[in-house]
C-alpha cells in the first residue's frame, strides 16, 4: 500500500520557541486519513476517528522516552538513540520497529540531500518512506525542520499505523539535524 504525504507550516505566533508547528497530511490508498501535527511542546495523530497524543517521560534516564497515548491508554513507545547513534525504535502492537536513514552515498550523507530515503523495519516487514525537501516555511529559517517535506510512504494496510506513527521519528531527524 501506498500512502502519500505533504509537510506545510504554520506560524504559531510565538517569538521563540515554538515559532512554527509542522502539519503533515496523509492519505492512504484505501482513503485512511492522517493530520499529524508536530512542534517542541505539542504532537498529535488523528487517524479517521482515532487520536493518539505523544507524552514525554520525565525522570533520571528517560529523557530521550516518548510514550504514544490513546483514550489515555498507552498503546506504543518512542526510544530516541543515545547521542551518536543513528537509529531510532517504535514499539506499537507488539511489534519493534527500528528507523534508520538510507544514503545513496557519501557525498549525501555528509552534505545533505533535497531526497530523503529511510526505513521503518521490524522482523517481518520494512516501511518505506521517500520525500522531497521544499522550501522554507519563512526565509529567516535554515533549519531542516523549517523546510516543507513532501513524499510517499509504502507499507501493508496492517502497519499503516505504524508507518504514520513513523513520522514521529522522521520530523526529529529533521530537528536534531541528522537529516
Amino acid at each position: 500500500m501506498i500512502a502519500t504525504f505533504k509537510k506545510i507550516g504554520k506560524t504559531t505566533g510565538f517569538t521563540s520557541g515554538d515559532k512554527f508547528r509542522s502539519e503533515y497530511t496523509i492519505l492512504a490508498e484505501n482513503s485512511t486519513k492522517c493530520v499529524f501535527t508536530f512542534s517542541y511542546n505539542y504532537v498529535k495523530w488523528q487517524i479517521d476517528e482515532r487520536t493518539f497524543i505523544m507524552k514525554p517521560v520525565n525522570g533520571f534516564l528517560t529523557i530521550r522516552k516518548y510514550l504514544i497515548v490513546e483514550n489515555g491508554f498507552t498503546v506504543g513507545e518512542f526510544l530516541n538513540p543515545k547521542w551518536g547513534s543513528l537509529y531510532h525504535s517504535l514499539v506499537y502492537n507488539n511489534k519493534y520497529f527500528t528507523f534508520k536513514r538510507i544514503y545513496d552515498s557519501f557525498w549525501e550523507r555528509f552534505f545533505g540531500s533535497k531526497q530523503m530515503h529511510c526505513q521503518l523495519q521490524d522482523d517481518e516487514e520494512n516501511i518505506y518512506y521517500f520525500c522531497t525537501v521544499g522550501k522554507p516555511f519563512d526565509k529567516r529559517e535554515v533549519a531542516a525542520n523549517y523546510f516543507e517535506l513532501e513524499g510517499q510512504i509504502e507499507c501493508s494496510e496492517e502497519n499503516l499505523i505504524a508507518a504514520f506513527l513513523g513520522l514521529f521519528i522522521l520530523e526529529m531527524e529533521l530537528v536534531f539535524g541528522k537529516a
